[in-house]
């Protein structure tokens, strides 16, 4: 099943220029005897993408940012376990400026006063602005101004000044681009369609004004820009057409997806450090019943049997005992780990001694598959934003509740589920104005409630149609503090000043460790910009402050318990025979 209208290939950067004649494929640029001679602009722009696709989509993803915007569960290594190890922190930096940010501005430099390249010029900037917010979203200050060159001692921008030229260039850009203008023989986004240029770039400065909207240092430069980009609402992400969707290619090598390359295809790869469920995330979609459960994940390998409580056949009042198999089952971001302060029993873990390889995963075909998608924005996503705005008090043609209807409606419509929403609409908690008292987790710390509040609903819908978008979930996160995420309960505590026996999701990344050395003034510079120290539990300045209360440690009715499965086929024998589902009567001594 196509998830999108239109799909298009990444095409490989490097094998493109070898496999053309130096004659017709290059262009000689500039006389310097030190530059290599560049290929043609198309290529350029399309090796960028395609790097986005390969790292930010892939590498970061994976390895940080799906763990903290709670998709995934339990993962191992240091990041996974809310460190982090210097080189990994290295690459994750580098490689954006060096892959991606480096190739385009340089593009842009080339051609920023040839009036022949303008469209060309504003799609790298846009290009480039994406890649510069996932950097200062993840770091706080970064290199920006000064940041392209030879020398090793380049300056940091604060938050506020990277937000400040980022949101700029995203209106410049939206005002300078011309429909009937030029556009990349090679366009992997959009394929040369200036309009969903513009409407990517608008959404993207909704996405990103919001997201600095709570800070109190950067509260006026919100506001300026979510007043002007609400009144261009008709040229945003409207349909699932115009969705940002990076896919591989399945035929070429160099092309597969991140995910197959590193967890499919790379024998040396153990199963359990192939993404799993998220037992929270599936909690919270299981509470709304929400069908996008089973289009998001793949059926577990050997299903988790249950001992539930059921109406007897036939019956309304008299109850059985049972156990049965349920299809879909995650693993919590600690796996097995709770504080000894609880006193649980282990052995009445429900998932003591599962194996790694019987969890429920993502669905393969969108996440692991060697074509495997990465949405950098979508419609439905942008409708969810829209409905955050108009809540804050900003124009908008629709009221708050539709544009949290239609943010629902086009994400199931993204999953081949549109026959679906009628009936999910009208469940509490999802149903505009309702609350759902959720499941309690596992451990009987953390639940799936949701309260009635207008942005309660919006942000937990935002993080359900969000699903792999784990920069875009963390930030959410970070800033409505909504989101029901798990800490984690058995961290690696080597890297971090953090003096808790459970952490957090982290705040941020470390900036990178290789600054300290090559960098040293200007390193420390950013630590003070940062007004903390440089840990992965100094907030940002687009963080909410956040305080658990109670504290994990300090619960005191922590239990195991089943209720995440309870009555997974309904609340009744007769369900079970309904479906077809193999169960045992238990018989109680």
């Amino acid at each position: 099943m196509k998830l999108i209208n239109i799909k298009y290939i990444i095409v490989v950067f490097f094998v493109t220029i070898l496999s053309v004649s130096c004659t017709d494929e290059f262009e000689q640029m500039n006389t310097d005897p030190n530059k290599f001679l560049s290929p043609k602009p198309s290529l350029v722009f399309n090796g960028a993408v395609r790097e986005t696709y390969l790292h930010l989509g892939g590498y970061l993803n994976n390895e940080a940012f799906l763990t903290y915007a709670g998709y995934i569960g339990q993962r191992g290594g240091s990041l996974g376990n809310f460190s982090y190890e210097d080189a990994r922190v290295n690459t994750m930096y580098q490689r954006c400026y060096t892959d991606v940010i480096v190739t385009l501005q340089t593009f842009i430099d080339d051609y920023k006063d040839d009036p022949k390249f303008s469209n060309r010029v504003e799609m790298a900037k846009i290009w480039n602005t994406y890649i510069y917010s996932v950097l200062v979203a993840t770091f706080g200050p970064i290199h920006y101004s000064d940041a392209i060159g030879t020398e090793l001692v380049v300056a940091y921008d604060s938050e506020k000044e990277v937000y400040t030229e980022l949101l700029e260039t995203l209106k410049q850009a939206s005002i300078n681009l011309n429909v009937a203008g030029d556009k990349f023989v090679v366009d992997p986004v959009y394929n040369g369609n200036i309009s969903q240029w513009i409407k990517f770039c608008n959404s993207l400065r909704l996405k990103l004004a919001l997201r600095i909207s709570g800070s109190s240092d950067m509260s006026e430069l919100a506001d300026s820009h979510l007043s002007d980009v609400m009144l261009k609402e008709q040229e945003m992400l409207e349909t699932n057409v115009d969705n940002v969707v990076l896919i591989g290619e399945a035929s070429n090598v160099l092309n597969w997806s991140y995910a197959y390359d590193k967890f499919i295809f790379n024998t040396g790869v153990t199963i359990s450090q192939i993404p799993m469920a998220n037992f929270h995330f599936l909690l919270n979609l299981r509470t709304f019943s929400d069908p996008r459960l089973e289009a998001y994940h793949d059926v577990a390998k050997d299903s988790l049997t249950i001992e539930d409580v059921l109406l007897k056949s036939g019956s309304a009042t008299e109850t059985i005992n049972v156990s049965y198999k349920i299809p879909y089952y995650g693993k919590t971001i600690s796996g097995t780990s709770t504080l000894g302060e609880w006193g649980l029993d282990s052995s009445d873990n429900p998932y003591q001694g599962l194996a790694d390889d019987v969890y429920s995963r993502p669905n393969f075909e969108k996440f692991f598959a060697e074509d495997a998608q990465f949405d950098v924005i979508t419609a439905a996503e942008t409708y969810f934003m829209k409905a955050e705005a108009k809540l804050l008090g900003y124009s908008g043609s629709e009221s708050v509740e539709s544009y949290y209807y239609k943010g629902i409606e086009t994400s199931f419509e993204h999953y081949g589920l549109s026959s679906d929403v009628a009936a999910y609409k009208e469940i509490d908690g999802v149903k505009w104005g309702t609350s759902n008292p959720g499941i309690r987790d596992i451990f009987n710390v953390i639940d799936s409630s949701i309260s009635a509040d207008p942005l309660d609903q919006i942000v937990r819908q935002r993080w359900f149609a969000m699903f792999y978008q784990g920069l875009d979930g963390w930030c959410l996160n970070r800033r409505t503090r909504l989101i029901p995420t798990q800490p984690h309960y058995n961290p690696d505590n080597t890297q971090t000043a953090r003096t808790t026996v459970y952490a957090e999701v982290p705040e941020r990344l470390v900036f990178p460790p290789s600054e300290k050395g090559t960098n040293t003034s200007n390193y420390e510079e950013a630590v003070a910009l940062l007004g903390g120290i440089d840990d992965l539990i100094t907030p940002l300045k687009i963080n909410t402050f956040y305080e658990r209360i109670p504290s994990p440690e300090t619960i005191l009715d922590a239990e195991y318990n089943y209720d995440f499965a309870s009555g997974w086929y309904g609340d009744s024998e007769d369900d079970l025979i309904a479906k077809g589902i193999n169960y045992d009567i238990i018989i109680l001594e």
